[in-house]
């Protein structure tokens, strides 16, 4: 019986001891197994934080290339600014290789003044006491904006109440939306009105505080328009800008076939423009230039044409294997052909 007794003891030492063993080897492999986690969370953390260093500074550098690229004086007997200058051609590759880089950096420079001021359209004062030609321009550039608008597929739409697309739930026509713009830009709470223009805005019938009463200072501010949506503003974003409304002149030698046709080019012109444009070395000139509006019968274009540029915007993206940045610039350019300068208005960095 005795005999019996202890070797049950016995046994339940030996089965508390296997238990212990299982316990023990199965602590040390959840401890292993968590401590090994940890290390590769930390390496991947230490990788990205060393990666987003290498991004910024590609970043930074990729700025900094993209100004002297805009800055590059032109060859002799260039004057004009063209899709052939050194900013156009090495912005256009898919990537810039770069040895001993690991990522993928790419840079988009595109010349602002191939597109329409919206800010252009803005009276600077009131009708009394702006003289006719000033009176005009800022009706060409509203006409200029409603062609463009057409173009875009722009008409009279209503939106269901919580799809919240628009404010005022309505999507207004091309030259209704541009008078509404007028009202958004312009000081005044009265809804905007001109003779010379064939529409009127909207702001004495809608709430005030969807209007901000300034110009632009964005494209994303487009979106809080009345009547914009962001279908509308992707239609049409490759087409505008904001700027300060003396910047408003169009390069004809960047400016995309719409908007061209918007400031008054008929669609034969248009065709010999982009053709033309990047057979002539160097683009169109001034003289060229010259002789292309005064065949083209509408005087206004002399007064919204040029084949200079004056100002370039620059997108970065930098990819690499754990961090994705981005950052985007703005230059303003001053000096001559052979010895300019761009400064840099703007930069933010994602």
């Amino acid at each position: 019986m005795k005999k019996m007794r202890k070797n049950s003891i016995r046994e339940n030492e030996k089965g508390v001891a296997l238990l212990m063993t299982i316990f023990v080897v199965a602590l040390s492999t959840i401890l292993v197994l968590d401590f090994s986690s940890e290390t590769l969370r930390y390496q991947r953390q230490c990788r990205m934080f060393q990666e987003r260093i290498q991004a910024d500074f590609m970043l930074k550098s990729s700025i900094g290339l993209a100004q002297a690229l805009i800055e590059f004086p032109k060859e002799p007997g260039i004057e004009s600014d063209w899709l052939g200058d050194l900013w156009s051609v090495i912005a256009s590759e898919n990537s810039l290789p770069i040895d001993g880089f690991i990522g993928e950096p790419k840079i988009q420079i595109v010349d602002d003044s191939g597109k329409i001021n919206i800010n252009s359209i803005l009276s600077t004062s009131s009708n009394n006491n702006l003289n006719p030609n000033t009176v005009s321009i800022q009706n060409y550039w509203r006409e200029a904006l409603s062609q463009l608008f057409t173009t875009a597929g722009f008409r009279n739409e209503e939106y269901p109440e919580e799809e919240a697309r628009t404010l005022g739930n309505i999507g207004y026509d091309a030259a209704k939306q541009v008078a509404t713009i007028h009202d958004w830009l312009d000081p005044d709470t009265q809804t905007f009105s001109d003779p010379g223009f064939n529409s009127q805005g909207t702001e004495s019938s809608l709430d005030k505080t969807f209007f901000f009463n300034r110009p632009l200072n964005s494209l994303s501010e487009i979106a809080l328009i009345p009547g914009m949506t962001l279908d509308r503003l992707s239609r049409i974003s490759r087409f505008v800008r904001t700027a300060p409304a003396f910047f408003s002149r169009i390069n004809i030698n960047t400016a995309p076939y719409e908007v061209l046709q918007a400031i008054g080019f008929d669609s034969t012109q248009v065709d010999e423009i982009v053709q033309q444009r990047t057979q002539l070395e160097g683009g169109y000139d001034q003289s060229t230039l010259s002789l292309l509006v005064q065949s083209g019968g509408n005087p206004r274009l002399a007064q919204v044409t040029s084949v200079n540029s004056q100002g370039f915007s620059v997108f970065v993206k930098i990819v690499m294997p754990n961090v994705t940045r981005w950052a985007k610039a703005r230059f303003v350019v001053q000096g001559s052909p052979s010895n300019r300068r761009a400064r840099r208005d703007y930069l933010e960095i994602l």
